[in-house]
């Protein structure tokens, strides 16, 4: 058509990294055994991979540090994290660039199996 550039929305969606508009969710029971899982909550410029990063928290849900190797979108709980809160870190991708990190709320306090 005339007067038009070739640019198509999602090259304008593109030119930026993905910017976090709701913080990710976790569901799941927590309690040792089960799995956690992570929605990534809401984006703008059209995301196109997300990755994930568990953390393993105090019972108040501060004081985080990573949990080795859980990089997945599901997360088992293992004994290491009962009497702990959990959290996830999600990173939005585009070609455009990647997002600062956008962190859930915490979890209840993990629970023995029964």
């Amino acid at each position: 058509r005339p007067g038009t550039s070739g640019v198509t929305f999602r090259d304008i969606a593109y030119a930026s990294a993905p910017v976090n508009l709701s913080p990710p969710k976790i569901s799941g029971i927590a309690k040792r055994g089960r799995t956690l899982k992570a929605s990534h909550g809401s984006w703008t410029n059209a995301p196109t991979f997300y990755s994930y990063k568990w953390k393993r928290c105090s019972r108040s849900g501060a004081n985080c540090s990573p949990i080795h190797g859980a990089t997945a979108q599901g997360y088992k709980l293992t004994a290491a994290d009962v009497g702990h809160a959990i959290r996830v870190q999600v990173v939005a991708f585009n070609p455009g660039g990647s997002s600062k990190p956008a962190t859930s709320a915490h979890t209840a306090v993990i629970k023995p199996a029964s």
